[in-house]
């Protein structure tokens, strides 16, 4: 088993600008469509994925691995595309494992802990989507959950929401502390 609490980190609007990464692709859907299959492809350079990581990511990586093990966990129809942004952003040398989803993040999580962790340590989730939030405390009571909205308003209008997130957080400083009193 694992000797550390596991941190489980969405990457999108988390850790990643993505966007940032969307404004680079433009705003024609016809062009965005033909720059990432060219991206993948390899016919097109990526753009400086490591640029777009949200300015306090690597610190809070290098920090939160001290006390946690790290996973990203991840949702993407474009998995190729995806762990291009995860290899060239540099975070893939500063977690311990990435799982990449098309399905359901609170699914994978439980699966990892059964493998990998331990469900009764205080294992934590960091997601911009209050969806997956509330789906991630249903299905894991004990996780800590935190709701990162970077630089924006927390709209918990919902009270089942409310009940879900253990701290709104703006940023990873913000959330390294929530983790620690956590």
């Amino acid at each position: 088993m694992n000797s550390k609490p596991v941190l489980f980190l969405d990457f999108d609007r988390t850790l990643f600008d993505a966007e940032q990464f969307s404004q680079w692709l433009g705003a024609d859907q016809k062009v965005r469509l033909e720059r990432i299959i060219s991206i993948v492809s390899g016919e097109l350079p990526p753009p400086d994925f490591l640029s777009m990581l949200f300015a306090d990511t690597c610190t809070f990586l290098k920090e939160a691995r001290k006390t946690h093990r790290l996973v990203i966990l991840t949702f993407s129809k474009n998995v190729r595309l995806q762990r291009l942004k995860l290899k060239e952003s540099g975070v893939t040398s500063l977690v311990d494992d990435i799982i990449i989803t098309g399905g359901s993040k609170e699914e994978e999580a439980d699966n990892y802990l059964k493998h990998v962790g331990e469900h009764g340590w205080r294992n934590v989730f960091i997601d911009d989507d209050i969806g997956n939030i509330v789906d991630m405390k249903n299905t894991i009571p004990s996780m800590q959950c935190l709701w990162i909205q970077r630089g924006g308003e927390f709209a918990m209008t919902d009270s089942l929401a409310k009940e879900k997130v253990d701290a709104p957080v703006r940023n990873l400083d913000e959330a390294l502390s929530a983790i620690r009193l956590g």
